[in-house]
């Protein structure tokens, strides 16, 4: 019975399908960290372990020896449990519990030839495949995003080459934070009065009119809120890939973890409010008094500022085995740093309120008030800051099965 035949019975996958060209797949549970090893063992040998296990040591050998909670060496641990024949102390294996009971895709296919992309999920459950011969046709890739992947092939066929398709033959990605949230909008300012008219005592005469009033000023615009912070990346998730022959293009394997979220835009200052009209002078007859001033235009408001940046992640790791005689050449790692998001943009500030108008003038004796004085336009906030944090990507390691 082949390596495929074997992982897949174990699977419970039936064997008849598999040999008409169905693609079968399942679901289990696993309930610890031991049952895990066990179904995502892609080489299935403790020399297929050990060559995955020097890829830690060379790589994420801080990450091993740390005996801190450090969730991010937490999890190369874990990886290094699964993948390799790293022994996990007792805390870790209590800390990691809280992620059980845990879903595992499993699929099985004799033959898959890929044309296009192959995504292998987004923040979804881990997947293994179980393949005996993959082909990849140009515009032929796999991606897997923030998803763990376990896949055994007996044999690679890499017809892609450079610039079909993805840059990369597999991409094993983070998710990027996503953007935070805009600062409101300031509200408006209320608009002035309109000064009181003078009046008309009697027919024909202004004496004793009241003295018209200036109108009122326009309030000032709200100042816009700030903008948000950026979410933080969330990580790529570890992958283990066991070709044990390859032939064709060399097969370049990306890797970037989540970058920082875009900080959000700060909210634009309000309209400062319009100043009021000046009350009308007295008007009757022969006789006229001057109108009064128009209020002045409230200032608009300062805009808010844009947001911090989100933080990126580092990765996890990524483990390549070849089988034995494999030149490592057929493996071209490109791991890429994911960045700090931006901040968030200014908000502009807010429009001065118009000048109110002087009163009218009209008629003898009386002249129009003056117009006020135009509001000042708000002060535009400040850009956020970056995220203080780059993403360093997790390390790709490649190694051959020895004799």
């Amino acid at each position: 019975m082949s390596i495929f035949q074997k992982k897949a019975k174990s699977f419970g996958h039936n064997a008849k399908a598999l040999e008409n060209g169905d693609e079968v797949s399942s679901k289990v549970t696993v309930n610890s960290i031991g049952e895990l090893r066990a179904l995502m063992d892609g080489h299935g040998t403790d020399k297929g372990r050990k060559a995955h296990m020097a890829g830690f040591e060379k790589a994420s050998s801080a990450a091993l020896a740390d005996t801190s909670a450090d969730i991010n060496h937490l999890h190369t641990r874990a990886a290094a449990a699964v993948f390799g024949s790293h022994k996990l102390a007792a805390d870790d294996v209590q800390m990691l519990q809280s992620a059980f009971p845990l879903t595992v895709q499993l699929t099985s296919a004799k033959d898959k030839t890929i044309d296009s992309e192959w995504d292998l999920g987004t923040h979804g459950p881990p997947v293994v495949y179980n393949i005996e011969t993959l082909t990849i046709n140009p515009g032929g890739s796999i991606k897997a995003t923030a998803t763990a992947v376990t896949m055994t092939c007996q044999k690679v066929v890499n017809n892609a080459t450079g610039g079909s398709g993805a840059p990369y033959t597999i991409g094993v990605f983070g998710i990027a934070g996503g953007n935070g949230p805009a600062g409101g909008a300031g509200t408006a300012g209320t608009n002035g009065a309109k000064g009181t008219n003078a009046g008309t005592p009697s027919p024909g005469i202004c004496t004793g009119a009241r003295t018209p009033t200036v109108g009122g000023q326009g309030q000032s615009g709200g100042n816009g809120g700030d903008g948000q912070q950026g979410g933080d990346g969330l990580t790529n998730q570890p992958a283990s890939f066991t070709f044990h022959a390859v032939s064709g293009s060399p097969i370049v394997v990306a890797t970037q973890s989540g970058a920082g979220g875009v900080g959000g835009a700060g909210g634009v200052g309000g309209r400062g409010g319009d100043g009021g009209k000046g009350g009308d002078g007295c008007s009757s007859g022969c006789e006229g008094t001057d109108s009064a001033n128009g209020g002045n235009g409230g200032n608009g408001g300062t805009g808010g500022s844009g947001g911090q940046g989100g933080n990126a992640v580092n990765g996890q790791p990524i483990n390549v085995l070849l089988g034995q005689g494999t030149d490592k050449s057929v493996i071209v790692p490109s791991p890429q740093i994911a960045n700090a998001g931006a901040g968030g943009a200014y908000g502009a500030g807010g429009t001065g309120g118009s000048a109110g108008a002087g009163g009218t003038g009209s008629g003898k004796h009386r002249s129009g008030g003056k117009q006020g004085t135009p509001g000042s336009h708000g002060a535009n906030g400040d850009n956020g800051t970056s995220g203080k944090l780059t993403g360093q990507p997790g390390p790709i390691s490649v190694n051959v099965m020895s004799n």
